[in-house]
């Protein structure tokens, strides 16, 4: 989960490999910050220990319990981050 973006802070996330090291459905124990009203389609970038963008997750509910995450190339082609984006380094919580 993208522990990176600020709307998930304190949140923990039960995941379910779909595709090994590339797509994962997760759930959080909690909703997220409410930054929008709505979560269904919202695009988060996640990043690994080296704080470089390595993927990224989409709310697939209005709560924002559920997001789909893919990481790598998946995550381009999912239109959730641009291929210019992927690997680039992000030292701190995304906001918005």
């Amino acid at each position: 989960m993208p522990a990176d973006a600020a709307i998930f802070a304190g949140r923990e996330a039960t995941c379910i490999v779909v595709v090994p090291n590339v797509e994962y459905h997760c759930v959080l124990d909690r909703p997220p910050v409410q930054e929008v009203a709505d979560f269904t389609g919202v695009d988060e970038p996640t990043v690994d220990a080296t704080k470089h963008v390595n993927g990224g997750c989409n709310g697939s509910t209005a709560d924002g319990l559920v997001w789909e995450c893919y990481l790598g190339e998946e995550a381009v082609r999912q239109q959730i981050i641009g291929p210019d984006f992927l690997g680039a380094y992000a030292p701190d919580p995304g906001h918005g």
